[in-house]
């Protein structure tokens, strides 16, 4: 199994952008969802700081980062975190498409997917990357995620106790 960043490593930059990724920041605390129109997550922050309820007294010291062409910028993640902002990203590559959640607590990541599946479609996949912990979801785990925000595990004796109950 996979974590979100070594995940992110194997699919390399060029089939990413061919594919039409598209990537977003959202707030788990206002339920904002914001698009990424810059290369790199790290950059929109420091780009529209507005955006992130920043003020761009707290952000001028990455400028140097972004024209050092760095991808991750340490201290915007941290500022980010703290506002309780989740890293998403939507990759269309396959038929089903995949998404990426990065988020500190599974909750967190629950309420992004709930918000992503009213403006996009299912995806085929869904790689949780929360606090620690990794997952990958497919199937019917993914609508359980969307409704419950909780990684459920069906098994076949789970689901024949249940039909005689």
């Amino acid at each position: 199994m996979l974590s979100f960043k070594q995940y992110l490593n194997e699919c390399s930059k060029g089939l990413v952008e061919a594919a039409g990724d598209k990537r977003f920041w959202f707030n788990s605390r206002t339920k904002k969802l914001v698009k990424v129109t810059t290369m790199y997550h790290d950059h929109e922050p420091v780009k529209n700081p507005e955006k992130f309820g920043l003020k761009r007294s707290q952000v001028l010291k990455f400028e140097a980062d972004i024209e050092k062409g760095r991808d991750t910028i340490g201290g915007i993640h941290k500022l980010l975190v703290a506002a309780k902002w989740v890293r998403i990203i939507i990759q269309h590559f396959t038929s089903t498409g995949s998404w990426s959640i990065e988020a500190e607590t599974l909750a967190q990541a629950g309420a992004a997917a709930k918000v992503l599946s009213t403006k996009h479609e299912a995806p085929g996949r869904i790689f949780l990357d929360y606090g620690r912990k990794s997952a990958v979801l497919q199937g019917g785990q993914i609508d359980d995620f969307i409704r419950t925000g909780k990684i459920i595990i069906r098994t076949e004796i789970g689901s024949t106790m249940a039909r005689f109950r």
